[in-house]
C-alpha cells in the first residue's frame, strides 16, 4: 500500500494544477475526481474492517450490480473536481490513514476468515494498491499522451515533431553544463522508469 501511494503522489507532483482539475481526462472524471473515488473506496474499506473487528461482518454492504457501484462512485466524486490540490491530497491521506488504522486493529485471524461474504484477503487489495495502481497507470498514460500547444498527431504517439515537446520531456531536459565542467546528465522526473 505504501509503494502504491508513493508512486501516485510522485506522479501527481509532476502534474500542474490545471491538469488535475481538467474535466473528463479520466473517462467522465477529472484527476481530482479520481482521487475522490480512490479515497471513497478506502473509506468504505475502513468501514468494513471496523465492522469485521466488532464481529459484525454480516452487516457489510456489498455492491452487487453495476448500477449500485455507479451510484456509489457518483456520490464519491461529487465536489472533488472543485477542490484544490492540497485539500484533495489531505483528504486522500486521511482516507488512507483511516484504512491503515482499521487494518491494524483487525486481528490477524480475521484477514482470511470466511464467515463473512468475502474474506478481507480477497477484497482489500482491490480497495487499495491494485485499485490505485490502475488509476495511476491511466493518469500517467493520459499525461504522456497530452500534447503541448501546437502538438501534432505524431507527437501524441511519441514521435518527435518539431516544436511539440511534451511536458514530461521538458522537465527531463539536460541542464546546461557548469562553466568549465564536464557535461553531466541528470535523471529528471520524466527520465525515470514510468509508473
Amino acid at each position: 500500500m505504501t509503494h502504491s501511494r508513493e508512486a501516485m503522489l510522485a506522479l501527481l507532483a509532476r502534474l500542474p494544477d490545471a491538469a488535475l482539475q481538467r474535466p473528463r481526462t479520466q473517462a467522465a472524471w477529472s484527476i481530482l475526481e479520481v482521487l475522490g473515488h480512490v479515497a471513497a473506496w478506502e473509506t468504505e474499506g475502513a468501514r468494513r474492517l471496523a465492522l469485521i473487528a466488532r464481529g459484525q461482518g454480516a452487516r457489510i454492504r456489498w455492491y452487487d450490480t453495476d448500477a449500485e457501484i455507479d451510484r456509489f462512485n457518483a456520490r464519491a466524486v461529487r465536489g472533488w473536481g472543485r477542490l484544490g490540490r492540497a485539500t484533495a491530497l489531505a483528504r486522500l491521506a486521511r482516507a488512507r490513514a483511516r484504512l491503515v488504522a482499521a487494518l491494524r486493529r483487525l486481528p490477524a485471524a480475521a484477514l482470511a476468515d470466511p464467515s463473512h461474504a468475502l474474506p478481507v484477503t480477497r477484497w482489500l487489495r482491490e480497495f487499495t494498491w491494485t485499485h490505485e495502481a490502475g488509476h495511476r497507470r491511466a493518469i500517467a498514460a493520459w499525461w504522456r499522451a497530452t500534447p503541448v500547444s501546437g502538438a501534432t498527431p505524431a507527437s501524441r504517439r511519441g514521435g518527435a515533431a518539431p516544436g511539440s515537446e511534451s511536458p514530461r520531456r521538458r522537465m527531463a531536459r539536460v541542464r546546461r553544463p557548469p562553466a568549465g565542467g564536464r557535461v553531466r546528465r541528470r535523471r529528471g522526473p520524466g527520465s525515470a522508469a514510468r509508473p
